[in-house]
């Protein structure tokens, strides 16, 4: 159940980032650039572990996992619910990114 939780959030995560670019390149809003940095940042600590608690050089000493990409996803979401007009689909992906954010750091990997 895990495994497959984990291969949809990344195939949700990868459509967002494609859909997010298209709408950025082509309205030209700025709540599309946050829902770039919401679906971003968790992809490229996959792809290049950027987050060194994640690979396990320091014990955590929090119990926040994955601090430098849960930053960014934070303050994309603050910007993606600042800045976005009305109720979309910038705003439901932007909520499906975060919560399966939380989920994926907290639940798939315990």
């Amino acid at each position: 159940m895990k495994f497959l939780f984990r291969l949809f959030y990344q195939c949700l995560m990868v459509s967002t980032l494609l859909v997010s670019c298209y709408f950025a390149a082509y309205e030209m809003r700025s709540y599309w650039l946050a829902l770039l940095l919401i679906a971003g940042a968790p992809l490229l600590q996959m792809i290049v572990p950027y987050d060194k608690l994640a690979v396990g050089a320091q014990p955590p000493v929090s119990k926040i996992k994955l601090p430098l990409v849960t930053l960014p996803v934070m303050l994309g979401s603050a910007w993606l619910l600042a800045t976005v007009p009305q109720t979309g689909l910038a705003l439901w992906l932007g909520l499906a990114g975060i919560a399966g954010f939380i989920l994926n750091n907290y639940w798939v990997e315990s």
